[in-house]
């Protein structure tokens, strides 16, 4: 991901496509049950349809792998992306700091009256 809301975007279409699997499996299984009412019924296939049918089934746990890599990636980016901002953070706090010193240092010095 090139940005933040890519990363938050990737995020949530991986959330969602847990959820497609898991219909995807549920159709399959239907399709499953509706094969074997055709097998059981004598309903010849030839060497295609079932290699066919053979990838068909077998897509979805190749899939489920592919998409938890994705999101380990995807978490270990943003937890790259959340210790980047961490530290930017601590850094302008920092500058902060100094700023805050350098304000006190003027005050005691009686330069902020005159620049009123």
């Amino acid at each position: 991901p090139a940005c933040d809301r890519e990363v938050v975007e990737l995020e949530q279409f991986l959330h969602a496509s847990a959820g497609m699997l898991q219909q995807l499996n549920a159709e399959l299984n239907e399709g499953r049950k509706a094969l074997r009412f055709l097998v059981e019924h004598s309903f010849a296939l030839d060497d295609d349809q079932r290699r066919l049918v053979g990838e068909t089934w077998a897509w979805p746990a190749k899939v489920k792998p592919k998409v938890e890599e994705c999101g380990r990636a995807l978490r270990a980016e943003r937890d790259r992306v959340e210790d980047d901002l961490c530290e930017r953070r601590s850094r302008f706090t920092e500058e902060l700091d100094e700023y805050i010193v350098q304000a006190h240092a003027f005050e005691k010095l009686g330069a902020i009256e005159r620049m009123e």
